[in-house]
């Protein structure tokens, strides 16, 4: 009986290196900045098969002492280590599943942002978005600009977005529309923290001459 008790024994420490060095690698893996959250999920699952282990080896030794002549102190300790165990197991399980749950927010996150974005720069593409047109008039100014600052003040979209809206605003063979041609639709010729009209300036016949930023 003791023989098959210290078999038991062995075997049961055979099983605690192996859930041991699962440990390890999974708390070294967790301590990496940032985490692959891949590894970390394969050394979980594997953490978790070396824990099933243990416990049922755990428990048979358990048995092993219930069985036998052992005293009361040594089946406490014996309950007590393999609590230990138990516990171990549950913070790291608790640690990698809290990782790879930031990390599944944070890709959602990104994802939202993103397709927010896109949403945000194609409501200026809809062909039912109606804006004001210019031809020059400087009695057209305020209600054509009233209606333009939604697209120049959108971040979402690029300056060479925004030169492009600018172009289309302006009325065919008016005299703005040949203004704001005369300049290479770039990013450099509508920056981003001025103006889309940098200045507009009365002349004479009643029209306005656009400037843009360069």
């Amino acid at each position: 009986m003791r023989d098959s008790r210290e078999i038991i024994k062995k075997t049961r420490s055979i099983a605690r290196n192996a859930f041991s060095r699962a440990c390890k690698k999974l708390e070294a893996q967790l301590a990496a900045d940032p985490p692959d959250l891949a590894a970390v999920q394969v050394s979980l699952s594997t953490l978790n098969q070396k824990a099933d282990s243990l416990a049922a080896e755990e428990q048979k030794f358990l048995e092993a002492l219930l069985n036998s002549s052992a005293e009361i102190a040594e089946i406490d300790e014996a309950a007590e280590g393999a609590e230990e165990y138990t516990r171990r197991w549950l913070k790291l399980q608790q640690a990698a599943e809290s990782c790879m749950r930031i990390d599944r927010r944070r890709q959602s996150s990104g994802s939202v942002g993103s397709e927010g974005d896109s949403q945000s720069r194609r409501r200026f593409r809809l062909p039912k978005l109606e804006l004001k047109t210019f031809n020059g008039d400087i009695d057209q100014w305020l209600s054509f600009w009233s209606s333009f600052i939604q697209i120049h003040e959108d971040d979402d979209l690029s300056p060479e977005d925004k030169f492009q809206y600018l172009i289309q605003c302006m009325e065919e063979n008016s005299r703005a529309r040949e203004v704001v041609e005369s300049f290479p639709p770039t990013a450099g010729n509508y920056p981003k923290e001025n103006a889309v009209i940098n200045s507009a300036e009365c002349r004479s016949g009643g029209t306005v001459e656009i400037v843009v930023a360069v």
